[in-house]
């Protein structure tokens, strides 16, 4: 029988497997480390499957905690008996042009979010106004209402000392939050749009992680100073970092060309290069992201059949590819088919798993799109010449 390549979007490693959701399928999927073989449990998503709805995932004992990214829910997952659980998401405020077109569902409640104090899970918004608190022990959501701006630019963020710093794409502000008085300070940034892709918290510092800058940029909380960590060569010959992931006390990126990765240690402050087995990314790979892992570092790849797992003790990264046999899955599941868009151009899928009619109606889809990107070149091309 046929294989079909899967692609994860979230997951958690729990004991010796990986739980996670893929981007095709509307299904949980386990992948056991140790013999690579991937298996299909069961349906996820409570709409019809035309999105991936979970973007994020975390763990809390034995439940996988999936963190929507177009759907209006968290689903709670228990990974000994597979069972699940919805909880509605809270807000007062929303950005209606962000309704998916698939699903009428908003896109994008939540990118960004870490577990905290080993109980509390935060997750900061983007379309609503609610940066969200649940206490993982309980289930009680703890929302903070109006803290972020519902038409604003995306938002990265890192906690420590009680507050949650957030920092938009736009890098030019930095705002603190504080969770037990909800009081909040503004401070500004000499920074341009999408100097940083990030920012993490270590020994009392921000650490904003560079996209277009040429350097890591850390702030003394207690005295305010900053300091500049020049990339030097990781920064020249890579390019920009936009997969970044923080382990410990090292943070660790990966270039945009997708052909090495670097460390960073933030005590030493010392840059030392991890290889990559093979090139195992394409050039301009920018979905690269950390799984709730635990004491491994493992890597989901949203565009690639695979995930990265990171071999401490020889220093480099190495692929586990991802894919089932057709028959393997119910005859009757539902697929993502926005995921299957992008599974068709890479070949993944033919109309024997999709449908004709659905493969037709996306390749239409996706011509359309090209004419339309090359007649808006053509014009700016026209419009120059003119001049």
């Amino acid at each position: 029988m046929g294989k079909i390549g899967i692609s994860f979007v979230a997951g958690v490693k729990y004991r010796e497997n990986v739980y996670a959701l893929a981007r095709e399928v509307n299904g949980l999927f386990r992948l056991d480390l140790s013999t690579k073989e991937l298996t299909y449990l069961r349906k996820i998503s409570k709409y019809k499957g035309c999105r991936a709805e979970y973007m994020n995932a975390f763990l809390y004992r034995n439940e996988a905690w999936f963190v929507p990214g177009y759907s209006d829910n968290i689903a709670i997952v228990n990974l000994d008996t597979l069972e699940v659980s919805y909880r509605k998401i809270p807000f007062k405020k929303i950005n209606k042009k962000a309704m998916s077109s698939c699903n009428g569902i908003f896109s994008s409640f939540y990118l960004t979010g870490e577990i905290i104090g080993g109980r509390f899970l935060y997750l900061v918004p983007k379309n609503i106004d609610a940066l969200l608190v649940i206490d993982l022990e309980t289930k009680k959501f703890h929302p903070y209402y109006d803290m972020v701006d519902v038409f604003g630019a995306r938002v990265n963020a890192a906690y420590g000392n009680g507050n949650i710093y957030l920092l938009p794409e736009n890098g030019n502000v930095l705002r603190v939050i504080n969770l037990e008085t909800k009081r909040t300070r503004q401070y500004s940034l000499q920074a341009f749009y999408k100097a940083y892709t990030g920012i993490v918290f270590y020994n009392n510092k921000l650490w904003l992680i560079p996209q277009c800058t040429e350097y890591i940029l850390s702030i003394d909380l207690n005295t305010r100073k900053t300091e500049r960590v020049l990339m030097d060569r990781y920064h020249n010959e890579g390019g920009g970092y936009y997969q970044y992931f923080m382990n410990d006390n090292e943070l660790f990126g990966i270039s945009y060309s997708g052909d090495k990765m670097f460390k960073f240690n933030m005590d030493d402050k010392q840059f030392s290069e991890i290889p990559l087995k093979g090139r195992v990314l394409e050039r301009g790979n920018m979905r690269l992201r950390k799984l709730f892992s635990g004491d491994k570092i493992i890597l989901d790849c949203v565009s690639q059949s695979m995930v990265l797992v990171y071999d401490s003790r020889q220093e480099c990264i190495f692929p586990i590819g991802l894919s089932i046999r057709k028959s393997d899955i119910p005859p009757n599941f539902e697929k993502n088919f926005v995921g299957l868009e992008h599974s068709l151009y890479n070949e993944y899928f033919t109309e024997n798993f999709c449908g004709i009619e659905n493969l037709l109606k996306i390749m239409e889809k996706r011509s359309l799109k090209e004419k339309s990107a090359l007649e808006s070149r053509g014009k700016i091309i026209w419009e120059y010449v003119k001049e």
